[in-house]
């Protein structure tokens, strides 16, 4: 066993293909909520907390890393590697805690007001920045291949979890806290969680042979940036919002969806999934419509899927397996075709959109590309037409128990530099009900809100 220990401690298997994409030079966070009751002790809490993030990293060692790029210059945008780093290696913990019971609204006021993203700043809660804002690493501030925040305020604790976006992504995030889960209440960490979340990276995925063309992959090209100026704090498009469905209304839309004469041909099934995110385009799209010159523009609809499944990696592999599907019409399109339309349409390009060959494809082309700026998830977006979407919704977050923090109460994104065409769909809650965020120009927001059709839907969470 010593050997293979010592094994996950060469950092260099940890550098793949897939998680290649520069763009990616930030972090994603989840942010999750917990009451804490009266009379208990934040210092037992955190002392736990603290406790279970060691054993988890003592597993899985690159979790203490720093991120590096290596190779970067004329015509290349290098490479991203994990790197030893004494600042977070045991005895030292990837694990920050912060006293924000001054500066942030109680967990009662938060939970009375079920959530707004105004109540969470990415300033006091967050230990890293976030996409699309990058960062500059320097021996003095490594860039951290993971960290963990915990934020005390009134009544609670507020858990910010950040990914170095190259090494890891939300998929990734969800697996870690399934292990720090496990710890937090007594169990092991099995030996197949510790092979497949230390596993070699370098050949996850097979690349194309000579003889084996690559796919048309010309939607996710855009500029390069190599020599472009990038500022250290992107400028804000657009504004942050939360609405909420109730499962009342998620099962409606379902079943409006589910007309099976009006879908495209080849599709005899929707998801709920697919029902969504059809359901904000269209709403998306009619209001976007109401102020364009031309309906015949074009809209893009991305949504992110996690292709551990399609390649026949299992959940507990904690690396890049991050791939999309796109649909794209006419806006006039998108507001006028029957709404079981559409959403089978979304079924249908998932299904041929999504294979191995297709993946297999696309870390050929980013392996065959040195600069890596002029490939991105989503191509090139348009911020007055198209949508970028990740879905959190199949996750069981709210039902899993931290120990004695027990089960989030809540769950978000902190506030972070918004960006126009994004939005994304939280977990299912308990009662059935699922959360989004969209983010939008504030005119494109404003008639969002005021528009019948999405207002009859959902509930408006975010109220300023």
């Amino acid at each position: 066993m010593g050997s293979i220990a010592e094994d996950y401690n060469d950092f260099a298997r940890y550098q793949d293909i897939f998680g290649q994409l520069r763009l990616l030079k930030s972090y994603t966070h989840f942010l999750l909520c917990f009451p804490i009751p009266e009379g208990t002790s934040h210092d037992t809490i955190v002392e736990g907390l603290r406790s279970a993030t060691l054993k988890v990293t003592s597993k899985f060692p690159w979790l203490t890393g720093k991120v590096i790029n290596e190779g970067s210059g004329k015509g290349s945008s290098g490479l991203f590697k994990v790197a030893h780093c004494p600042q977070w290696e045991p005895p030292n913990s990837i694990l920050r805690v912060k006293d924000c019971s001054h500066i942030c609204p109680s967990f009662a006021e938060i939970m009375r007001e079920k959530g707004p993203i105004k109540f969470f700043n990415p300033k006091d809660l967050a230990p890293t920045v976030a996409f699309p804002q990058s960062y500059q690493e320097t021996d003095d501030d490594p860039a951290c291949v993971f960290a963990l925040q915990a934020n005390i305020v009134e009544g609670g604790l507020l858990l910010d979890i950040a990914a170095q976006h190259n090494i890891m992504p939300g998929g990734g995030i969800l697996q870690f806290l399934s292990l720090l889960s496990k710890v937090m209440n007594g169990g092991e960490i099995t030996t197949f969680e510790i092979e497949q979340g230390n596993r070699d990276r370098r050949n996850m995925v097979k690349l194309l042979g000579p003889d084996e063309p690559i796919i048309d992959l010309g939607r996710y090209r855009r500029p390069s940036l190599l020599e472009a100026s990038i500022p250290a704090v992107p400028a804000p498009h657009g504004k942050w919002c939360m609405f909420r469905f109730s499962a009342a209304s998620i099962n409606a839309l379902k079943k409006m969806a589910s007309d099976t004469s009006k879908f495209v041909e080849g599709i005899t099934f929707v998801s709920s999934n697919d029902t969504l995110t059809s359901f904000i385009w269209k709403r998306i799209a009619a209001i976007r419509l109401r102020r364009m010159v031309d309906p015949n523009a074009s809209s893009k609809f991305v949504r992110a899927v996690d292709v551990r499944p399609t390649m026949g990696v299992p959940n507990e592999y904690m690396g890049h397996m991050v791939y999309n599907t796109f649909t794209t019409l006419t806006m006039r399109e998108v507001d006028e075709l029957p709404f079981p339309t559409l959403v089978s349409l979304m079924r249908k390009n998932l299904q041929e959109d999504v294979n191995e060959y297709a993946v297999r494809s696309f870390v050929t082309l980013l392996d065959r590309t040195p600069d890596k700026t002029t490939i991105m998830y989503g191509g090139e977006m348009q911020p007055d037409t198209d949508v970028a979407f990740t879905s959190l919704a199949q996750s069981d977050l709210y039902n899993v128990s931290f120990g004695a923090l027990g089960k989030p109460a809540l769950l978000r994104r902190p506030n972070f530099i918004p960006r126009t065409t994004t939005s994304m769909i939280f977990p299912k809650a308990p009662d059935g009900s699922l959360d989004v965020m969209v983010c939008l120009s504030e005119d494109d927001l404003d008639q969002l809100k005021a528009d019948p059709v999405w207002s009859s839907h959902t509930e408006l969470i975010d109220k300023d």
